[in-house]
């Protein structure tokens, strides 16, 4: 696909650390340099380009437990919001950034954000069991931008999500079922400030939801 902005410069690779049969580190990192709207800031400063970065674990015990670790950063250093370069996806030109029918092509986590997962799975004859946790650090960027000056460090938006995985294979069919239960600390950066005291809880949310899926089998 070709860039509107032609004197955009972007790269991404995937690398990997180390590899045994039972171990394995892979990585990927993602930068991206200021369009010709910023040329001057560029010359002044080369290393002022967006980055991002995925870096993962992932193990296997006895050919029949996995594990495996995952940690996503999109947030951006202090100076590339200082020049206004932006946040990931987004685009000097098309208003939308980088989506398709809305939504954001890229990490799930979006713009701005950071997330940690563990995943630990079982495998049987036929079927695993699983449970997982993950961490995610809502829009960091904005949250930098809108309330840095205020020194207000209450506002961050934080979700802490526990899963469940299940998946059965039987003859002719397979049952699978994915649970989640998300604990959203200041949702939407929301705090009643006229609460006493100072330091108090936010509006939390709480979100909990089940998908199950049949297949069967002609």
């Amino acid at each position: 696909m070709k860039n509107i902005d032609t004197k955009q410069n972007k790269a991404s690779g995937f690398f990997l650390k180390f590899k045994e049969d039972t171990f394995e580190i892979y990585g990927e990192l993602y930068r991206n340099s200021p369009s010709n709207k910023y040329t001057l800031n560029q010359s002044l400063n080369p290393n002022l380009k967006k980055v991002a970065h995925t870096l993962g674990i992932h193990k296997t015990f006895n050919n029949n437990l996995l594990l495996n670790w995952e940690w996503t950063r999109m947030e951006q250093k202090s100076e590339i919001l200082t020049y206004n370069l932006g946040s990931w996806y987004e685009h000097n030109y098309l208003v939308n950034g980088f989506t398709n029918f809305g939504e954001v092509i890229g990490s799930k986590i979006g713009p701005g954000s950071n997330s940690h997962s563990l995943t630990l799975k079982k495998i049987f004859n036929k079927k695993f069991i699983g449970l997982g946790l993950e961490i995610i650090e809502n829009d960091n960027d904005f949250y930098h931008i809108s309330f840095s000056d205020s020194g207000d460090f209450r506002r961050y938006w934080k979700d802490f999500t526990f899963k469940f995985f299940y998946f059965k294979e039987f003859s002719n069919f397979n049952l699978s079922l994915i649970s989640n239960y998300t604990r959203s600390l200041n949702y939407n950066w929301g705090l009643d400030r006229t609460i006493e005291p100072w330091y108090h809880a936010g509006i939390d949310k709480n979100n909990f939801n089940i998908k199950i899926k049949f297949h069967y089998f002609l």
